[in-house]
């Protein structure tokens, strides 16, 4: 039987690749068998009636699987994948970050990329470091995309602002939980070349090209 040198067996195939294989292959019972599904197929837009094998909270396969060591009857329910909220202000649904995502996983959003200006323009970092930090531990994918505009022009009275280098260290920081540059409001200083907004759009453009 072939076998990876110990030294690169973690690296080179995970620890769950090589025990999950049985299971989707049908030669291992799941350990949770989910029967009578209506599997929505996000890729052809099909619908499928199929049973889902599950192994260590993975999807081993999806197909006629019949053996499980806990077996649950969906009774045509439909399965769908995690949905994703590309964009949105927690602020706007007036709960706490944490309320807030035990709310909309119930409803099968299990990430979400949040733009929190709003609160960043009345606190500043400070109020974006509270939505990072309130949402560690919590069951969902939670991101930021770190504001653009703190104000949002120079027309506005705000409680804080937010250069392009407090988002330099701030981004290092929770470079974990920042994805990129928010909705970029602004846009009359971008026309005008305003070089500090341009600034913004070029750290975060640099820092994350891939």
């Amino acid at each position: 039987m072939f076998s990876y040198p110990r030294t690169l067996r973690k690296e080179a195939i995970g620890t769950n690749i090589i025990d999950i294989i049985p299971v989707a292959r049908g030669d291992k019972p799941a350990d949770v068998l989910l029967k009578n599904c209506k599997v929505v197929n996000v890729f052809s837009g099909e619908v499928e009636e199929a049973n889902l094998a599950l192994f260590r909270k993975r999807i081993a396969g999806i197909g006629d699987y019949e053996e499980g060591v806990e077996v649950i009857d969906l009774e045509g329910s439909f399965v769908v994948p995690g949905l994703i909220d590309a964009h949105l202000h927690i602020e706007s649904s007036m709960v706490s970050p944490v309320e807030f995502s035990k709310t909309i996983l119930a409803r099968g959003t299990t990430t979400a990329i949040a733009d929190p200006h709003e609160i960043a323009n009345v606190m500043g970092l400070t109020g974006i470091e509270y939505m990072i930090r309130s949402t560690e531990g919590v069951p969902v994918n939670l991101y930021i995309m770190i504001p653009s505009a703190v104000p949002a022009s120079t027309m506005e009275t705000s409680g804080a602002t937010i250069s392009v280098m407090d988002m330099i260290g701030f981004v290092e920081k929770f470079q974990n939980r920042v994805l990129g540059l928010g909705e970029v409001m602004n846009f009359p200083d971008i026309i005008n070349g305003d070089r500090d907004s341009i600034a913004k759009i070029e750290l975060i453009r640099h820092k994350y090209k891939k």
